[in-house]
Order: structure tokens, then sequence, then C-alpha cells
């Protein structure tokens, strides 16, 4: 819903975001309950350049290209995948990452040039 929020109330987005929102309960990855819809099954990524891949295109559609580890893994654009078990290892020995540390315990990934 927050596509409605961000952007005109056209019926062209309405229409789309109702058929997006049918598409993800068929394959059985939401499910309403009341008023709300949530997710009821999670993908788990076990693939490690799969995940390298998804955590690069995140990064690509950040503004500045970089983000906070934790913030990384738990993207919404990572939905429905989960994929932080092996990211934190993967981003460390990627080179298509850089990592660096913000004070004592926070990590910032970014993409290496």
């Amino acid at each position: 819903m927050r596509v409605l929020e961000q952007n005109n109330v056209d019926s062209t987005i309405v229409r789309s975001v109702a058929r997006i929102i049918q598409s993800i309960s068929a394959w059985g990855i939401i499910d309403k309950v009341g008023q709300q819809y949530r997710q009821i099954t999670v993908i788990n990524l076990n693939d490690p350049a799969v995940i390298e891949w998804l955590l690069e295109i995140v990064l690509c559609s950040q503004p500045t290209r970089h983000l906070s580890l934790v913030d990384l893994v738990r993207a919404n654009e990572l939905f429905p995948f989960e994929v932080a078990t092996q990211s934190r290892a993967i981003v460390h020995t990627s080179s298509r990452f850089a990592v660096t540390l913000e004070g004592l315990d926070r990590e910032t990934v970014g993409l290496s040039l």
C-alpha cells in the first residue's frame, strides 16, 4: 500500500497493486488476515552467488549506494527471500563490496569501485 501513498491514486496504479498482491498471494507467500496481509512463506537462499547479486542490487537501488549491514540484510527489496544467515560472510569476502566500520559496532556496506 506504500505504492499508493507515494504516488497519485491513479486507477492504473490501484489495479496494478491489486494484481501484484493477488499474484503474491496465489504463490502462497502472503495471506490476508483481517485487513492486513502477512508473509506466510520465507524463501531461504543458500547460493552465495545469488545472495551476493541480490545484495548488490539492493545497494544499487539506494541513492547513496551504501547501507548499514543490518539494514542491507533486512531491506524490503529482498522480500520474500531470507539472506541474513550467510550475508555477513559474503559481504566481507566479496570484492563487489566495501565494508567500513563506523564506531565500535556499525558496519556500513557500499559498492566497490
